[in-house]
């Protein structure tokens, strides 16, 4: 091969590799411009949930959690894995149309249409989904969710790092980690604060046992997500409990 025809070779590359980097600085600058004008969505955090079609599958349960800079999207595949597909990342809003970006990868992974009850799942082009499946395509505010969820920011705010919860019997703990180090357990007729010890790590769980003069609590908790049985709130780790060494009781937990 002669040098004339190295370097139109090497022309041909070094266009190629220009043409690739415009596009991907034209692409970040659009992604910026869009955060940067995106509009406001009030309430936050706020959920939507519901049942999205499946190619090849029954159905598809979807949950998306948006928060102030960010979301979390869940997705279980019905007749597979119990366990969800988890992707986060961030959203932007413009003229009613929400769109969500994978956090790792910057690309665009879904789009919906936004009112303040429902998101509407739209397809690539951006248009509302029409036929038998439209209405697999609508998901529904959780108001008690998103209230709960607010909740939680409010408790974050005075202390609490980690929570959880059981039913029948009803139970509550509340840890501080940082601040007083109290593993704080409260039922209908007790509310006792105990020290914080060290955690203890057996293969995916952790333990916590602690106690005073008015007894002993031991907790251990797993991540796995979890469903309050009462109000449905979606919880990232099961927990169990165990006072004064008596029956252990099942609930659920969150790091806050």
């Amino acid at each position: 091969m002669d040098n004339k025809a190295i370097n139109i070779i090497i022309l041909l590359l070094l266009i190629l590799f220009i043409s690739f980097r415009l596009n991907v600085a034209c692409s970040q600058m659009d992604r910026e411009g869009e955060q940067h004008i995106s509009e406001e969505i009030e309430n936050l955090p706020v959920v939507f949930y519901g049942t999205l079609p499946c190619a090849d599958c029954p159905a598809i349960d979807y949950h998306i959690v948006i928060e102030e800079e960010s979301f979390t999207e869940l997705s279980w595949y019905r007749d597979r894995d119990p366990d969800p597909f988890k992707k986060t990342g961030e959203w932007v809003l413009r003229d009613d149309t929400l769109r969500i970006f994978d956090g790792e990868t910057d690309e665009l992974v879904k789009t919906f249409h936004f009112d303040d009850d429902h998101l509407t799942l739209l397809d690539r082009s951006e248009q509302r989904v029409t036929g038998e499946l439209a209405d697999m395509h609508r998901l529904e505010k959780s108001q008690e969710e998103s209230s709960i969820r607010r909740r939680h920011l409010e408790l974050k705010e005075e202390g609490v790092d980690f929570l959880a919860s059981g039913n029948e019997p009803f139970w509550n703990v509340q840890i501080d980690f940082d601040g007083k180090q109290t593993l704080r357990y409260r039922t209908p007729e007790s509310d006792i604060e105990f020290p914080l010890p060290e955690e203890s790590i057996e293969n995916d769980l952790k333990y916590w046992h602690t106690e005073n003069q008015y007894g002993s609590v031991q907790l251990t908790v797993k991540e796995r997500y979890c469903r309050d049985s009462m109000s449905g709130f979606l919880f990232t780790h099961t927990v169990t409990i165990r006072k004064n060494g008596g029956a252990e009781l099942q609930g659920c937990g969150r790091y806050l």
